[in-house]
């Protein structure tokens, strides 16, 4: 799903926007790309910041080196 159409639904719901968002197969890439250059004072952002909050860029920990 493209991030235009999950905003674009998330501005139209009735329900949470948390419980929503965690339903939208978004890229968590792009989500954050997009929160980063959104307006602040938009329905995007708060669209946008749902969406982050729901997809976030997971974070590979390193491997653990061996100690001696």
């Amino acid at each position: 799903m493209i991030i235009e159409e999950a905003v674009e639904i998330l501005a139209n719901t009735y329900g949470s926007l948390e419980t929503v968002a965690l339903g939208l197969p978004v890229d968590a890439y792009e989500a954050a790309l997009a929160f980063a250059d959104a307006d602040p004072n938009s329905v995007e952002y708060v669209c946008l910041k749902a969406l982050v909050k729901a997809h976030p860029i997971p974070v590979i920990a390193p491997e653990p080196t061996p100690e001696e």
